[in-house]
């Protein structure tokens, strides 16, 4: 669960804001903060295959258009949400 507050909060300015890309200041400190947890423990998760799609997102460079990470940008998702636990 943690892990996907991180995820939440590392795109929920590219969410909301249609103009906002990933060379945004406060999107690469959130996307780092992801990066940081994958690297600090959460790297865990990454054997989950419910989950392995998200540890791409801090390495995407247009993660809206990305293919496995696109539905998280879908208006009805929220990260805690979009993925079964």
């Amino acid at each position: 669960m943690f892990f996907l507050c991180f995820v939440h909060f590392a795109v929920y300015l590219l969410r909301h804001d249609a103009e906002r890309s990933t060379a945004d200041p406060l999107v690469k400190s959130a996307m780092k903060a992801l990066q940081d947890y994958q690297s600090s423990g959460g790297g865990a998760l990454s054997s989950d295959p419910q989950l392995v799609a998200l540890f791409a997102l801090p390495f995407a460079s247009n993660p809206r258009q990305h293919p496995a990470l696109a539905h998280i940008f879908h208006p009805s998702c929220v990260a805690v949400s979009c993925v079964p636990l």
